[in-house]
């Protein structure tokens, strides 16, 4: 894990002030008001990671609300808030969508398109992988429906427009052992009907494919990464991008 970042004296922070608000200030190892945010945690090294934080904090505050401070377990409690922080994302999209793009628009102008414009791999019907550490809101692996050139928009209405907060994602076909775990399984091909895997074979003639039975039929990893989706998601293996290798 790296080293937290902490302001030096004399130099610029963001804090969250009693009401929500994110406000600037210079930091002051003589001031009181300085030395108890740094105790509370209460400081942000850009104005971004101050409001991404806010906006968490007041989700939290709400899912005390919901469970009490007294009689509500950590897991209760994760959950609440992960509920409350997901409702707060849909409720204030706009919003939040809107100064992100705002705050993109201002980083062109200042840096350039060059620094600013999304990375090729950025492209309609591609997947990308929403870092949960970076992006406000529901995180995780998301499809891309429409892009402006300077952010994404997702199929589950989701907004990015700060390249440095995904990872380039792909959908890969099952390998053999994972083909052989389809079996027992309920798979919807895309114009509804349904089918249960009822064999595996590891060898396909003389293709050297794996392949699943699917209605009387001997399916291959591709086949069922085109046509098919299992418990309502892609039929295949979401991965991306970490240091130069594809994880899950």
């Amino acid at each position: 894990m790296s080293e937290r970042w902490k302001p030096e004296h004399g130099e610029l922070y963001y804090f969250i002030t009693t009401s929500g608000n994110v406000c600037p200030n210079h930091f002051s190892r003589y001031e009181t008001s300085s030395n108890a945010r740094l105790v509370f945690n209460n400081y942000f090294k850009t104005e971004a990671e101050a409001e991404a934080a806010a906006e968490k904090v007041k989700a939290l505050l709400l899912s005390l609300h919901y469970n009490g401070t007294s009689t509500a377990n950590s897991e209760t409690l994760k959950d609440t808030f992960t509920e409350c922080l997901k409702n707060y994302a849909e409720q204030q999209a706009d919003k939040i969508w809107q100064k992100a793009r705002e705050r993109r628009l201002s980083e062109q102008y200042h840096n350039g398109p060059e620094e600013t414009k999304l990375p090729e791999w950025c492209k309609v019907g591609e997947w990308v992988f929403a870092d949960p550490e970076k992006v406000f809101g529901p995180a995780g692996y998301k499809k891309i429906k429409a892009t402006d050139g300077l952010g994404l928009t997702f199929a589950d209405g989701c907004c990015i427009y700060f390249s440095d907060k995904i990872k380039q994602a792909r959908l890969r076909p099952y390998n053999a052992e994972e083909m052989k775990a389809l079996i027992g399984k309920v798979v919807t091909k895309k114009n509804g009907d349904a089918f249960v895997v009822t064999a595996y074979t590891p060898e396909l003639d003389s293709r050297k494919l794996s392949a699943v039975d699917i209605d009387d039929m001997w399916v291959t990893p591709d086949d069922v990464l085109k046509d098919y989706n299992i418990d309502n998601k892609p039929a295949g293996i979401l991965e991306h991008r970490e240091n130069g290798e594809w994880v899950q």
